[in-house]
């Protein structure tokens, strides 16, 4: 067996996995680190002396590096990998698009920078003993102040924010019943006039100049992203980074020296299979691959048991949007934040409703009239809590979600103010047929036993110790808002206490 041994791989460098990483190597753990996805290039990631980084799916890259993969039902059950350095990962299934993010650093490279806590009142209440919205608060507060997120003033004089463009609205407002959400966005000290800034770690990173901070990714790093934001600091600390590493099952080794962890990896860069051993595990592959990698461990590989509440309580948060074709001449409403802010038709702010324009529209290699008339609307994002009775499934190495809109009362509430939106402006709003999601969670959520969950009020997996689930697997119901920050949170609150409990030996 192999001689190294840490006390921890973390599986996954998004919100789920950077977060314990780099709390659990300040503690003075061993931990390695394996990300499917590479390195991007982006001018905090360069200012870190990381030398093999990959393009974002900007300019011409575009087309080459915006998919990864993609998997459907009448695919080969690997799906089809268009470019292992592309950004995302798309599942078609029945009723649903999924999709998530790949590179080191997560979901924070296509989210849109918001932090906010989650919407749905009393949201981590009464599922376990002893977790409580109130018991959380403090990983919400250090986690925000880590990021050194913060909501936006007229000072900062971001353009196309929602209170600007409906503030003489007598239909539309720019308030919900939600407060507020921070930004994690380098804001300019002098706005028109951004400047390159360095970090508490000594990282490198641009104020934001409002054009180029997109779900495509922060080339810049105005956009505030894990990989400068935590590892930075982590890989001072001891934290092994291994990026292109997919980890195709994780097994549980009982022997003399009790339990341990065998990771089998595939060696992208290298195209070689690799082991990485540890005391404990940490999953936070996205909950998407985190179900997959769950499934395939215990099913196929049979290095995992148990686990009878796996792929059940999946959720897609509400997604879902449009674009709406406003065509106001003379605008651009692509400048500014990657989220413009709350949009409401007054009287329904129940309904969590964002607008954004197309951040990055200028660098998008499309004839300038296209862009133009793009420019000239703006996407529509609705986001509730739905239902969660989504049920995920793998067979012939597929993993595939059953997943009925039609029993969560959000999508009628958002498609309702869509079409009072789009019948008092005149203005046509463009709708998906089918529904799509980057916040799918649940699947290997919490729960007070194993009859009701997969894991435990710290994270762990009822009947395969020392495995922790930290993504947006964990969750037990869909936040309603965006769901970086309870993830964060979620993963600071498993960490902090494995570390209060002394688990695994320290170097």
């Amino acid at each position: 067996m192999k001689k190294d041994i840490d006390d921890f791989v973390v599986i996954g460098s998004g919100f789920g996995g950077s977060i314990p990483a780099q709390k659990l190597v300040k503690a003075g753990y061993s931990v390695t680190l394996l990300e499917r996805g590479p390195w991007r290039n982006s001018l905090p990631v360069k200012s870190m002396g990381i030398s093999d980084r990959a393009s974002y799916p900007h300019g011409w890259k575009l087309y080459s590096h915006v998919l990864r993969t993609f998997h459907a039902g009448y695919m080969p059950k690997k799906g089809m990998t268009v470019n292992k350095y592309g950004l995302f990962e798309a599942f078609h299934h029945k009723g649903l698009i999924t999709a998530c993010t790949s590179g080191v650093g997560g979901g924070s490279h296509a989210y849109s920078g918001l932090h906010q806590r989650a919407t749905v009142p009393n949201f981590w209440d009464g599922y376990a003993e002893g977790l409580s919205d109130e018991t959380m608060e403090r990983h919400y507060v250090e986690v925000m102040e880590k990021f050194a997120s913060r909501k936006k003033t007229p000072e900062d004089k971001v353009p196309n924010t929602t209170a600007e463009l409906f503030a003489d609205s007598e239909l539309f407002t720019d308030k919900n019943n939600h407060d507020e959400p921070a930004n994690g966005i380098q804001f300019p000290e002098t706005p028109g006039q951004p400047k390159i800034v360095n970090t508490e770690a000594g990282v490198q990173r641009w104020e934001s100049s409002y054009d180029d901070d997109s779900f495509l990714g922060s080339p810049s790093g105005a956009k505030s992203s894990l990989d400068f934001i935590y590892l930075a600091e982590a890989i001072k600390d001891g934290l092994v980074v291994k990026d292109l590493c997919q980890v195709t099952s994780i097994n549980r080794i009982e022997n003399g020296e009790g339990t341990l962890y065998c990771v089998k990896v595939m060696d992208l860069a290298n195209s070689i299979e690799r082991e990485f051993y540890s005391r404990k595990v940490i999953l936070a592959a996205g909950a998407l691959n985190t179900n997959k990698l769950l499934f395939h461990s215990r099913d196929v590989a049979k290095g995992l048991s148990g686990m009878p509440q796996l792929g059940k309580n999946i959720g897609t948060n509400g997604d879902h949007g449009g674009y709406w074709a406003l065509q106001d001449e003379g605008k651009d409403y692509s400048k500014g934040l990657p989220i413009h802010g709350p949009i409401g038709i007054k009287g329904e702010e129940d309904t969590y409703t964002i607008a954004c324009g197309i951040p990055g529209l200028q660098h998008v290699p499309l004839p300038a009239s296209i862009k133009t008339k793009l420019s000239e609307g703006v996407i529509l994002a609705g986001m509730g809590q739905d239902a969660c009775d989504g049920v995920a499934s793998y067979k012939q190495g597929r993993l595939s979600i059953d997943y009925d809109a039609s029993n969560s009362k959000i999508f009628d509430d958002i498609n309702r103010c869509m079409d009072i939106a789009e019948q008092k402006s005149a203005k046509k709003i463009y709708r998906l047929p089918i529904n799509f999601t980057v916040h799918t969670c649940g699947g290997a959520h919490l729960g007070s036993s194993i009859e009701s969950g997969v894991i435990n009020a710290e994270g762990e997996v009822f009947d395969n110790p020392g495995l922790y689930v930290t993504d947006g697997a964990a969750l037990p119901a869909s936040p309603g808002g965006p769901p970086s920050m309870p993830i964060a949170a979620w993963a600071s609150h498993v960490a902090e206490g494995i570390i209060s409990r002394g688990e695994a030996g320290k170097r």
